[in-house]
């Protein structure tokens, strides 16, 4: 391995969080150690693969947003789950979220945060810890500098 200090962290929202999810566990398949971070992620298939990238070694966070209705997609009746962990925010829009706002809570198909709610609000979709609708990310000579991240992260590749 090139780098092996560093740490390879997965992350995407909505479809990117599916994508993410496929990838960490295809780069944990392939001997690397990535921990995966999904923000509103929709299911991303059947029970077997929900499974299989559950148990994978890496840590999985799967966060979802009050009643964000993207993670309810595709619907459960079809056959599509969710891989375990939720890391449920159960903070209303435009809020800050403290520590004691996020609920955790087990298993592929639970009736628990995101999924308790009968009515669902698009806007929630696009609020997980702050407005994730813009993007504070800015080309500069050196590569991307995102808000003040810059002096911890190093990108070594975007898709």
């Amino acid at each position: 391995m090139k780098y092996p200090a560093y740490q390879i962290a997965v992350a995407g929202h909505s479809l990117g969080g599916a994508i993410a999810t496929l990838a960490a566990a295809h780069l944990r398949n392939s001997g690397y150690n990535a921990t995966l971070y999904s923000f509103g992620s929709p299911r991303i298939g059947g029970t077997k693969i929900s499974t299989y990238i559950t148990n994978q070694t890496g840590g999985n966070y799967r966060i979802t947003h009050w009643n964000d209705p993207v993670p309810r997609m595709p619907l459960v009746i079809m056959g599509y789950v969710h891989i375990s962990p939720e890391y449920y925010i159960n903070k209303p829009n435009n809020q800050e979220v403290q520590c004691n706002d996020i609920k955790k809570y087990e298993g592929a198909v639970n009736f628990k945060g995101n999924s308790a709610w009968i009515v669902v609000d698009v806007q929630a979709h696009e609020w997980y810890f702050d407005n994730v609708a813009t993007c504070d990310a800015k080309k500069t000579k050196r590569g991307l500098e995102l808000r003040a991240l810059q002096s911890s992260v190093e990108i070594l590749d975007t898709f």
